[in-house]
């Protein structure tokens, strides 16, 4: 697990491992403003060719990602800020 103060705004959820993100290992994922800026957890599962989050959105605040890898390969998990949609990610 790994906890981030996160602010309102459009990220993404990528593995970094060359070839991965370019397989499919991204999700986006939406921080919306929040009156109580409690924040949460988000599970994230992490897979071949996949990463899945429990919800497409989370409020702002700190956050609690609990990651798991259900795959047979290693796998890294990455947060990033980006107004860019996840496919258009620069991955040189």
């Amino acid at each position: 697990s790994a906890t981030f103060d996160l602010s309102p705004g459009k990220y993404v959820l990528i593995c970094n491992i060359p070839g991965h993100y370019k397989d499919g290992m991204y999700t986006a994922l939406e921080v919306k403003s929040s009156s109580d800026s409690k924040g949460g957890s988000v599970r994230v599962s992490l897979g071949e060719s996949f990463i899945k989050a429990d919800s497409p959105s989370q409020a702002a605040g700190s956050t609690t990602f609990e990651v798991s890898n259900t795959g047979k390969s290693s796998h890294n998990f990455v947060v990033i800020r980006t107004d860019l949609s996840p496919e258009k990610l620069v991955t040189n």
